[in-house]
């Protein structure tokens, strides 16, 4: 994948990366390398032990470490996994930030959009409170894990980030597939708005915000164009020349269970009011574009 070049300055830094084998994690990692910065691995035995002294030195830390929310039916079980794979994992890296003599200037700690829930038509920035739902619980508990590093005064950026699309991995991986074969389709009512963001744009928005020092709290990372479902499947249809079929509400919740209100039907028109208010260069700030690249590759 072309990673471009994104937002480029001349100092180079040492950046401790959590999650790095993660979606994202693994493509930082390069995307930071290429740009000549030093990147430290935050291993998953970190966790159970942090080690202060993995951040000394470091100029920033950037944290992406989570179970992944589709991989798996939302038993009560994976429920507990999704939240404590963010909660305990945030609580280490803050306890290692407490215990550091020289402290890292910024943490980078990812949060999503579901901290908004679903809120049909309204428009959501930054300044919008938290929505109800598993997942918006969810991601105001791991933000919140973050406020022991804020109460140091050291600078925290939540990065929201909307639905990541790249043909290698995340939502559109799995999707893709299925528009293909022609099984594509509108969800539900197709009204639901999808708050969707490129691959290059996250990685871009991660260097942007380490570089950023007026940046802070929470951030929408997602494009300046959210879309309607029905409009995401129809150009996706109409760009592999393939039909769109409808999948009623019931299906998906039969077929995913307490997935299908969260991920798959709610609606969250997001505006990344902080990265416009500082002018950052998204790439993808169109969806057609970002697609047409995606099935062209």
């Amino acid at each position: 994948m072309d990673i471009g070049l994104g937002v480029c300055h001349s100092e180079l830094m040492k950046i401790a990366v959590s999650g790095a084998t993660g979606f994202v994690g693994s493509h930082l990692q390069p995307f930071l390398v290429q740009r000549g910065h030093n990147v430290i691995p935050i291993s998953r035995s970190f966790f159970s032990n942090p080690n202060s002294q993995l951040f000394e030195g470091c100029d920033a830390v950037v944290h992406l470490a989570g179970a992944n929310i589709a991989d798996h039916r939302w038993s009560e079980s994976y429920k507990n996994t999704i939240l404590t794979s963010r909660t305990f994992t945030t609580n280490a890296v803050a306890k290692a930030f407490a215990g550091c003599a020289n402290p890292p200037k910024v943490l980078i700690s990812a949060s999503a959009i579901g901290f908004y829930g679903d809120r049909s038509d309204d428009i959501l920035d930054e300044s919008s409170t938290v929505g109800s739902g598993f997942l918006a619980s969810v991601a105001h508990d791991w933000e919140a894990a973050c406020d022991p590093v804020r109460d140091k005064g050291i600078r925290v950026v939540n990065p929201r980030f909307g639905m990541i699309l790249s043909k290698e991995g995340g939502a559109l991986a799995k999707i893709l597939p299925m528009f293909r074969w022609g099984l594509g389709g509108v969800l539900g009512s197709g009204k639901q708005w999808i708050s969707w963001i490129a691959l290059q744009d996250v990685l871009s928005a991660i260097m942007f915000a380490i570089e950023t020092p007026t940046l802070h709290g929470p951030v929408n990372v997602a494009s300046p164009e959210p879309v309607r479902q029905t409009e995401f499947a129809h150009l996706l249809g109409q760009l592999l020349h393939r039909p769109v079929l409808p999948v009623p509400a019931w299906s998906l919740k039969l077929t995913v269970g307490d997935m299908a209100e969260d991920v798959l039907l709610a609606s969250q028109r997001v505006i990344p009011s902080q990265l416009i208010a500082h002018k950052f260069p998204f790439q993808y700030p169109l969806l057609e574009p970002l697609l047409e690249s995606i099935v062209a590759a």
